[in-house]
């Protein structure tokens, strides 16, 4: 459960960079990338992960 709190959220950063160097995502810009992030982490807390 734990992985879901901390790790997907604090680990957006590689996926942020790896969106921006490579295709098809690194046509889009950097503001694109970061509201993707920050609509995943939103929908994070809104909507959790059913408990296993």
């Amino acid at each position: 459960m734990d992985m879901f709190v901390f790790g997907l959220p604090g680990s957006f950063g590689v996926f942020q960079t790896y969106y921006l160097n490579h295709p098809p995502f690194n046509a889009a810009s950097e503001a694109t990338i970061n509201s993707i992030g920050t609509i995943a982490l939103a929908l994070e807390c809104v909507a959790p992960l059913p408990q296993i």
